[in-house]
């Protein structure tokens, strides 16, 4: 028995020794349940629960407490304590930005932003303005293509829109649902008859019936367009054209007697004619003479088939003599001999009336009021020659307008000069009696 309990007791004293040394027979440390040398559960040698060599409680290789493997609290993997994975610096930040098309860029109401990053996020463009699908009628460019109020009739209230009626052109006003007021033609030219233009010598006239008023019944009806009135005063008889050239309206033109009407013509028209055909030209052409005493006052009036038919135009007037008249057409400086010419007219002059004398007429115009001179002085010749102005082919004596004798410092020869107003005319060099005639040249200022 002594023998027995010995050994037991020594058995209990190694024991003893082992556990105080911290040992157990499968090599696990007494404290922390791990084979290392520290008191966790892991086998690192840091005093924390995981399995990395720091001191925190996450499994990543840095020593804070999250599992992101950088150096702070959060759970990316960047540098700074914000919640996002960028730098924590918003890149270009308040530069200007637009996200619209390049073309559209600073046009119309378009325009740029700047860049910025809500809430911390990414950076993008804020706050710039982009074209609108289309335009409405607000007097600006809403879908920046360069054109205000485009698929509109105009830009709301506009002024001075231009416009057109017939042939003219005027001004218009916009309103404020883009729609074009009424188009109000420029005024041009005089059609109230104080202060007419004097076509009776023939030439050509620009006009314009925008902005005249609408004072006469047209050729071959009724009003309905502005007209514009010109004076011919007939100065005898006359073969007369006038043609009217319209820029893209249909004329009328018409020649009126001269009975006057609050200053302007009244009566009736002598002939009339219409650009039935619509191709913007008329032409009036035929012999015209005076209906009482000459010269007699009388009018061209150019007018509109219709309301619409107003606008520029063009009016040349043609006058000569009319068929049958025994007169050339003057040239400057006639050299001639009345010798064998026959006696056609008659001119009373220095209370003398050539009865039978020979005689050469020659026929002019003239296109405003003047003073012209013919004169025969200074050609060499010596025969006694009369020189008068007429408006009536092959004239009576008291319808000479002018008339001299012997007008060259002395000798025979003769010069006249007289005040005309625009008009055909004759000039007629004659003998001073019966039975003498001769070579002349005849001069003039026209």
């Amino acid at each position: 028995m002594r023998a027995n309990s010995g050994q037991w007791l020594g058995s209990l004293l190694v024991f003893s020794l082992v556990a105080a040394c911290g040992l157990n027979r499968r090599g696990i440390s007494p404290a922390g349940g791990d084979s290392d040398s520290d008191a966790d559960a892991d086998t690192d040698s840091g005093s924390d629960a995981d399995a990395d060599s720091d001191t925190d409680s996450d499994s990543d290789a840095d020593t804070d407490s999250d599992s992101g493997s950088d150096s702070d609290s959060d759970s990316e993997s960047d540098t700074d304590s914000d919640s996002d994975t960028g730098t924590g610096v918003c890149v270009g930040e308040g530069a200007a930005c637009y996200d619209g098309a390049a073309a559209t860029r600073g046009v119309g109401t378009c325009r740029d932003g700047t860049i910025g990053c809500p809430g911390g996020g990414a950076p993008q463009c804020e706050d710039d303005l982009l074209p609108g699908e289309a335009d409405t009628c607000d007097g600006r460019d809403d879908d920046c293509d360069g054109t205000v109020d485009d698929g509109f009739a105009c830009v709301q209230d506009a002024v001075g829109v231009a416009c057109s009626l017939g042939g003219c052109d005027g001004v218009a006003t916009c309103g404020a649902d883009c729609l074009l007021g009424a188009c109000v033609v420029r005024e041009s030219g005089d059609d109230d008859c104080d202060f007419l233009v004097d076509v009776s010598g023939g030439g050509v006239f620009d006009g314009s019936t925008c902005g005249a008023g609408d004072d006469l019944a047209r050729c071959g009806g009724a009003g309905g367009a502005p007209d514009l009135v010109y004076a011919f005063n007939l100065q005898g008889a006359v073969h007369m054209t006038a043609t009217v050239d319209a820029d893209g309206w249909r004329p009328t033109v018409s020649l009126r007697d001269g009975a006057l009407l609050a200053d302007c013509p009244g009566g009736v028209d002598f002939d009339c004619a219409s650009d039935d055909d619509g191709d913007g030209i008329v032409v009036l052409e035929g012999d015209y003479s005076c209906t009482g005493a000459c010269p007699d006052v009388a009018w061209i009036v150019v007018d509109g088939i219709g309301a619409a038919d107003q606008g520029d135009f063009t009016l040349t007037v043609e006058v000569e003599p009319q068929a049958g008249c025994d007169a050339a057409a003057y040239v400057e400086d006639v050299s001639a001999d009345t010798c064998g010419a026959g006696d056609q007219w008659r001119g009373e002059c220095v209370g003398i009336i050539d009865t039978d004398g020979s005689d050469l007429a020659y026929w002019f115009t003239v296109d405003a009021n003047r003073d012209v001179t013919f004169e025969t002085c200074g050609d060499g010749f010596a025969w006694d020659s009369i020189v008068y102005v007429t408006h009536e082919c092959e004239s009576v004596a008291a319808e000479t307008v002018g008339c001299n004798d012997d007008a060259c410092g002395g000798g025979l020869r003769s010069g006249v000069t007289v005040n005309l107003d625009p008009g055909l005319y004759y000039v007629v060099v004659d003998s001073f009696v019966p039975g003498i005639c001769g070579d002349f040249r005849l001069s003039s200022d026209l």
